[in-house]
């Protein structure tokens, strides 16, 4: 096929067709083989060019040698595809969702641009699944994240997950270009120290950056301008941008953001960077899906008390004063001072790190000045998310936090499917509701108290021995 401004040139075995672009649609007309685009001409008559035609002969040695070259990438790919090493095929696993895990699965090694853009629009079209509402996909998308699971990856045991939040206007998106861009440009020139083995530095080949977005309360929309912003970073053939609306849920993160970072892991991105809406002092739960959660704060941000304050503070890993350039930079390097000199009251009593090793180690998190816009600092930050991940390496504590993670996961995905079940049964009890409702408005019962009794008119009132149990075990039942 050969895209021009308006029509799409096809070759068949009777010949050559022009397509016109459908306007209404905004898209070409698409056929699934050649037999079905003869019948759909029969039907529709479409202008046909011959080989004989002058207006067609500049254009037939290009079409056959792109043709050709199609093919032949396709074939190639198909034979790199180790298609034996893969688990077979689940019984309930669509045709199309088992493709999309061949593809995101495919192997590394076949750098040609045809297949990068095939595993590119692969994983674009799982995370899209993963993200979708709809009850067949939802289940399409437990299929393929378990068919992922327990299939090889050769990234799951050096893949490192990098979380960067703070407030609005902090320059996060900036931050993780000038990061990413530092990673994929400059990093590969540097040779590493010489006191640092060559197998415990992070050298990523390959970077993936999801961004989340809010969505809006009112209309329900997300511009997803996070990608805007890494104009640069986006258009790299190592990187991959994701943004994603975080659909009203809380804590800086989307529902399905650990989800999406497994399928970007799963595809080779051995490097995933999380970008969290602009949150506040108590949103953490950016903590439970990265191994390395960077704080980034604004210049005149507050003075030590904001350091003292338990919240978003205490968890960080990293902390980085962004903007630290030109007429800020004097405002830089006193909210660093503020932050450093209160963080030294936490002692050994950081609350980022569990094990002692790892406190005795990494005591508090470092305080960084950063210029996002200059790239003066960008090597710092670096060489410190170096310095951590080998350190939760030889204490075993980033196993040992994923597994906490997993946990968690599991509880939260628990607790928005039984939200989705409440939430679709009110169909079916609608009189109950309606009258619940009825009662709120003239204040006749308490929210929480209707609440209660909404919850058991909907899912029922429980196992009547075991309220019995909790009566006799109240502290007012007691002699």
């Amino acid at each position: 096929m050969l895209p021009t401004a308006r029509t799409l040139i096809v070759k068949s075995n009777s010949g050559f067709y022009i397509l016109p672009f459908c306007r209404h649609r905004r898209r070409f007309p698409s056929y699934s083989s050649l037999t079905s685009l003869e019948k759909n001409i029969k039907k529709c008559p479409i202008p046909k060019l011959h080989q004989n035609d002058n207006r067609m002969a500049p254009l037939l040695s290009m079409m056959q040698s792109r043709f050709m070259s199609d093919v032949s990438s396709s074939q190639q790919q198909q034979q790199q595809q180790p298609i034996s090493s893969l688990p077979p095929k689940p019984k309930e696993m669509a045709d199309t969702t088992y493709q999309l895990a061949i593809d995101v699965l495919s192997p590394n090694n076949a750098n040609t641009k045809q297949n990068r853009l095939i595993k590119r629009r692969a994983l674009a079209r799982a995370i899209t699944l993963v993200e979708s509402k709809s009850t067949q996909h939802q289940h399409q998308s437990e299929l393929l994240l378990s068919y992922i699971l327990h299939a090889p990856s050769s990234s799951s045991s050096t893949s490192f997950r990098v979380g960067i939040a703070g407030p609005p206007g902090a320059g996060k998106s900036t931050l993780v270009e000038t990061l990413g861009l530092y990673i994929l440009n400059d990093l590969p020139q540097q040779q590493p120290k010489d006191n640092v083995p060559q197998k415990d530095v992070l050298q990523p080949n390959q970077l993936a950056v999801v961004c989340i977005d809010p969505t809006s309360s009112v209309t329900g929309g997300s511009i997803l301008g996070d990608k805007t912003r890494m104009m640069e970073l986006s258009r790299h053939e190592r990187a991959y941008v994701r943004p994603s609306p975080s659909k009203g849920a809380l804590g800086g993160l989307s529902s399905y953001t650990n989800d999406v970072t497994t399928l970007c892991h799963a595809a080779g991105y051995d490097l995933a960077i999380i970008e969290t809406v602009g949150i506040g002092q108590s949103e953490i739960d950016i903590i439970q899906c990265v191994d390395l959660f960077i704080l980034v704060v604004s210049p005149g941000g507050g003075d030590e008390l904001q350091g003292v304050k338990k919240g978003v503070v205490e968890v960080a890993d990293l902390i980085v004063v962004n903007k630290a350039d030109g007429g800020l930079l004097d405002d830089a390097r006193r909210t660093k001072a503020d932050y450093t000199a209160a963080l030294r009251f936490w002692g050994s009593g950081y609350g980022g790190n569990q094990n002692k090793k790892t406190r005795e180690e990494w005591n508090v998190p470092p305080v960084l000045l950063v210029s996002a816009k200059t790239g003066e600092g960008i090597s710092q930050v670096w060489s410190e998310i170096n310095r951590y991940r080998m350190i939760m390496t030889k204490n075993d504590e980033l196993s040992h936090k994923r597994k906490k993670q997993a946990r968690y996961w599991m509880w939260k995905y628990a607790k928005d499917m039984i939200l989705e079940k409440i939430m679709a049964s009110k169909k079916d009890h609608g009189k109950a509701t309606a009258d619940m409702e009825k009662a709120l408005d003239f204040g006749h019962v308490h929210p929480r108290v209707a609440a209660s009794l909404l919850l058991k008119d909907l899912i029922g009132s429980g196992d009547d021995k075991e309220s019995d149990d909790n009566e006799s075990s109240s502290p007012n039942s007691r002699k």
